[in-house]
């Protein structure tokens, strides 16, 4: 990979692949997505797979995107670390003005 590349994202809710071992191929930082169909991706599993996911992702990925309206519970906090965390919220511009109870409800996110 070109050395101007700092990140690149791996859209999990579009591929069926062996996750972890996506990792082993690069030495670029890879950012972790799965994202959920209320947000515009494809992935429509339950809550409880959606935290296995994450979580074990998190083993494997420099940084894990969580989605601010589903993932920001006690399972997937515990699991992963701040420094991990992308907090991501998909909304359309009409929506914007609900950005700052958002923001503060992510930053009040607490370090466990």
């Amino acid at each position: 990979m070109p050395a101007a590349v700092g990140l690149v994202e791996v859209r999990a809710d579009l591929m069926d692949a062996d996750f972890p071992a996506i990792k082993n191929i690069t030495s670029t930082p890879l950012l972790f997505t799965l994202k959920s169909k209320t947000e515009g991706g494809s992935f429509i599993g339950s809550a409880e797979l959606r935290i296995k996911i994450l979580v074990s992702a998190a083993k494997h990925y420099d940084l894990i995107e969580l989605e601010g309206e589903r993932d920001l519970v006690p399972g997937i906090l515990d699991a992963i670390p701040p420094q991990k965390r992308i907090i991501a919220w998909h909304g359309t511009h009409e929506s914007h003005r609900n950005l700052d109870p958002r923001r503060d409800r992510a930053w009040l996110c607490p370090e466990r």
